[in-house]
């Protein structure tokens, strides 16, 4: 029988299980929760806004804020609401900008003694409130210099009024101190916010574990008699087939929700790591299912499997632990789809899990 007509076979059979089905959906559902979420308004922190003296300088500086897309959510409101969403929790740090905001910044800039333009109360210190800070920092610094330009040009050169204005927007501000690009990829991998920057590694970790589980059906199938036909010399072929035909269309599933997601790179990047992807995923779940040899011990591992891999791939933090990251093949696939000088490591992978795990498969056949 020909390999796609076995590949289309045993997909059959897979979509009859439940447990398949509801792998294939979580991975869409996750990431239209996500999705829909970033288009809400939402943050890892917020801070509520309150402008006091509603003047030019601090109308750039919130505008600047809100307008970003960031970690950080601001809500514009005045002092008594402020408060309540602070002590009620639903702010952790309000930045009030004083009445005479102005006086006291421009004052700074000509380096008279100034009282604080802006009040900063926090619930509690945390990464995220100083990430918050930086921001305050990073808005109102550009409008500082200009402030410093003005006071130094009056000063010494005599000159003001909108010539110095438009002296420092079309000749001090032009260009950018800092070029950003990405290094060997020949295209950009898509844009989309930080709830949904580590869902391609959650993904890529759910192709890994549906592989197994399509192993661990196998093995099932085995030790519930309903492989006795088939020869002992066989089975690893049709237990590498049969997973080959369950993880493709799990890393169907898992492009479609990397394109939803806004994800998607180069689309023949994507397909070419996505590919080399399923089989590195099928030759680890063939060799994981011929170590373990028993369903249930197949069964317990998997979740310590899945705990390792988000822990050690590059997910939500780039733990230096390659030693045990590279034994793994969501790490592989992580590094290749944004680095394609991995892919020959990625290929040595596949060859080298495939390898290991017929040889023990001829082991365990004696």
């Amino acid at each position: 029988m020909k390999i796609p007509v076995l590949l289309y076979l045993y997909s059959k059979r897979l979509y009859k299980k439940v447990s398949f089905i509801v792998i294939l959906l979580a991975m869409v559902a996750v990431t239209g929760i996500l999705s829909y979420l970033m288009s809400q308004s939402a943050g890892m922190i917020t801070v509520a806004l309150v402008d006091r003296e509603n003047s030019q300088i601090t109308n750039e500086i919130i505008r600047n804020l809100t307008e970003e897309n960031s970690v950080v959510r601001y809500v514009i409101t005045d002092s008594e609401e402020a408060e309540s969403l602070l002590s009620n929790g639903k702010c952790q740090m309000i930045w009030e900008f004083a009445e005479d905001f102005d006086r006291r910044f421009t004052a700074l800039a000509r380096g008279e003694f100034s009282e604080p333009s802006v009040s900063v109360i926090v619930r509690e210190q945390s990464v995220f409130v100083k990430l918050g800070l930086e921001k305050l920092y990073a808005y109102s610094y550009p409008i500082m210099a200009k402030e410093l330009c003005k006071y130094y040009t009056l000063k010494n050169v005599g000159t003001a009024g909108q010539d110095l204005e438009m002296f420092f927007d079309s000749f001090v501000r032009q260009g950018d101190i800092v070029q950003f690009s990405y290094y060997n990829n020949s295209g950009e991998p898509g844009q989309s916010g930080y709830l949904v920057a580590p869902l391609r590694g959650i993904i890529a970790v759910i192709v890994a574990l549906g592989s197994l589980v399509c192993v661990l059906y196998f093995m099932d199938d085995g030790e519930s008699g309903h492989l006795d036909a088939v020869a002992l010399n066989r089975r690893y072929r049709i237990n590498m087939i049969s997973d080959f035909a369950g993880t493709l269309n799990i890393a169907v599933f898992a492009s479609l929700a990397i394109w939803i997601s806004g994800l998607t790179g180069n689309l023949f990047n994507e397909i070419i790591v996505m590919l080399i992807y399923v089989a590195a995923s099928v030759g680890f779940s063939l060799l994981i299912g011929q170590l373990a040899g028993k369903t249930a011990r197949l069964a317990a591992v998997i979740p310590i499997l899945a705990m390792l891999m988000l822990a050690v791939c590059p997910i939500f933090l780039n733990i230096d632990v390659k030693y045990v990251s590279c034994l793994l093949p969501a790490y592989w696939y992580l590094m290749s789809v944004y680095n394609t000088s991995f892919l020959p490591g990625m290929l040595i992978y596949c060859a080298f899990v495939f390898i290991i795990s017929y040889l023990v498969s001829l082991k365990t056949r004696r």
